[in-house]
């Protein structure tokens, strides 16, 4: 099993803007994009690359951890050599020095101790952009499929960009109804397109309220409760993605707003988004929402501020704000004064969006396709999937994995509740029109250079004059 190298990952789940590519393209990028995966021709060796020069160093040898669960496999017949080939990020990749990676190395050679004549190959590629996964994708199969992966890591969010002329592989019907009956709703959702499954979520992170048990008895449920509360509430409200998502985002779907209209088009509720500024507004003028947050980039950032705040009682310090599960996962065992709750909306009711990658399938021969599924029930194992959270601290998507990963009875049912709740990040390329949007109302408001109904309007007129461009 070896790992090739590709360029450097951006930070995990905090998608850029992926252009759209694909036979849509003018001829000089398709004809650029054919050149580099012909210099990757012999993908299927030890020696593939993904966004490389044509001879690559030699990849390093992965021994897995001793300790770690392997996932089951059952066995496979031996005939000839059969090489799997997989694209995904560097920040998944089987490599002792990445996050779960010692985990996913075992794992891959449990598979291919099962499956004699059978190899894995991991070809490390961008997460987004240019020469990214999606982008090789697009420009690789309608030029070459010959030189497309068997499986591919890709962000859940960026599906939406491969729909037209997908090279991706319907999963129902060969992954198992015990697995798709097993997923988390909205792990469900992310991968569906139409009638069919097109990627099997594999991890997920959310977001959901932090505070301060020293000041807060009763967390707020609404923002109403909010309003009434003589402490601090610190959420991003910069002109950033993370205030659009970690914050904006949630209560928008909570409301029941939508990034895409009938037609599937970009669209925004301008109502709902106007309803969501007001309380921002009254929030801030209340001196309930920290300023602090125009500062900030996303719930990360936020969450040093509170820890720091929340060593001690006093209420002038920012006694709530919003995190995500993998930033309280990290810090869980010495947060002994902090307190979780779902995220106060403007309805009551309760709402998260959860991000993610997950797996899908690219292999179309009947041999290669079958020994794909083969490695992805493993890898789909309850055990397996709940190394890998333990590993990362990123969230299972599979309920019967969730007890496995999380110990803590009071911490899982929480999360149980939450997860069965929450709404999967809306797809490519409709949320990264949305989000360039929202994040300049949401900064405007929040400096108070716009009212919100102004802010509301101006964003919906952007989205609108985006579709016609």
């Amino acid at each position: 099993m070896t790992a090739s190298q590709g360029k450097g990952a951006k930070r995990r789940s905090r998608p850029a803007v992926s252009p759209r590519s694909g036979v849509s393209w003018r001829l000089l990028p398709m004809l650029a994009a054919l050149l580099l995966v012909v210099s990757c021709a012999g993908a299927r060796s030890a020696t593939a690359t993904g966004a490389t020069p044509p001879v690559a160093p030699a990849s390093p040898s992965l021994t897995p951890a001793p300790k770690t669960p392997r996932a089951e496999a059952s066995p496979w017949p031996t005939s000839s050599p059969l090489t799997l080939t997989i694209w995904g990020p560097d920040a998944m990749a089987p490599l002792d020095d990445v996050p779960g990676g010692a985990v996913l190395a075992a794992q891959i050679d449990a598979y291919v101790k099962a499956h004699p004549g059978r190899q894995v190959h991991y070809v490390r590629k961008k997460p987004y952009g240019p020469g990214g996964i999606v982008h090789f994708l697009q420009t690789t199969a309608p030029v070459a499929p010959e030189l497309l992966p068997d499986l591919v890591l890709i962000d859940m969010s960026e599906i939406g960009l491969l729909l037209d002329g997908s090279p991706l592989q319907p999963l129902e019907g060969l992954i198992g109804d015990t697995v798709l009956a097993d997923l988390m709703p909205f792990a469900r959702q992310a991968g569906q397109a139409g009638e069919h499954l097109l990627a099997v979520q594999y991890e997920a992170d959310l977001c959901f309220l932090a505070y301060n048990s020293a000041i807060i008895s009763e967390p707020p449920a609404t923002w109403s409760e909010l309003l009434d509360s003589p402490t601090t509430y610190l959420l991003p409200l910069g002109p950033t993605d993370g205030a659009v998502r970690d914050a904006f985002l949630p209560q928008y779907l909570a409301l029941g707003g939508k990034l895409t209209d009938r037609d599937g088009k970009p669209y925004l509720d301008e109502a709902v988004v106007s309803a969501i500024l007001e309380a921002y507004q009254a929030a801030l003028q209340a001196g309930v929402l920290s300023p602090a947050g125009l500062d900030l980039d996303d719930a990360s950032d936020c969450w040093p501020l509170y820890l720091t705040s929340a060593g001690g009682a006093a209420a002038s310090g920012v006694a709530m704000t919003n995190v995500t599960s993998w930033d309280y996962g990290r810090e869980r065992a010495r947060l002994a004064s902090t307190g979780i709750a779902p995220l106060p909306t403007i309805s009551g009711t309760p709402a998260s969006m959860t991000s993610g990658w997950g797996w899908a399938l690219v292999a179309k021969d009947p041999d290669r396709q079958a020994a794909a599924v083969a490695f992805l029930r493993a890898i789909l194992e309850p055990q397996a999937m709940a190394a890998w959270s333990q590993a990362t601290y990123r969230l299972p998507t599979r309920r019967a994995a969730l007890p496995l990963a999380i110990t803590d009875g009071e911490y899982r049912r929480f999360l149980e509740h939450l997860m069965e709740a929450a709404s999967p990040q809306p797809r490519e390329p409709a949320y990264s029109i949305a989000s360039a949007a929202l994040r300049t109302a949401i900064e405007s408001v929040a400096r108070g250079t716009s009212s919100p109904q102004a802010a509301a309007s101006q964003a919906v007129e952007r989205v609108r004059m985006t579709q016609e461009q």
